[in-house]
């Protein structure tokens, strides 16, 4: 995810905008932890294909709540980042976990 935006990063980066690309990383971490903790959890792509769909349409709309992209007006002022990267960090841990307990469970 971060090699498909990273032209847009040096852009920013050259454009003097190190937040910019801050927020692209920790999103790009986001969607990619959420996949992988969905895929795990239902066993299926279901569920991310449904969230993403709508999340990507709030971004769109311009809802600061489900930026992920640091695009929307006013979701730095309310921290959406940080909960993001916690977010990706306790799914990651989760779906850890989850494949953990289904590799324990067939063997």
């Amino acid at each position: 995810m971060v090699a498909l935006a990273l032209p847009l990063m040096v852009r920013e980066l050259l454009t003097g905008n190190p937040y910019a690309v801050y927020v692209m990383t920790i999103g790009a971490f986001f969607i990619t932890a959420f996949a992988v903790f969905s895929g795990i959890m239902t066993g299926g792509s279901k569920l991310f294909e449904v969230v993403f769909t709508i999340m990507v349409y709030c971004s769109i709309n311009s809802t600061p709540l489900v930026d992920f992209t640091g695009s929307v007006p006013g979701s730095r002022e309310l921290g959406i980042t940080g909960f993001e990267a916690a977010a990706s960090l306790i799914m990651v841990f989760l779906a850890f976990l989850g494949r953990k307990r289904e590799i324990s469970h067939f063997s």
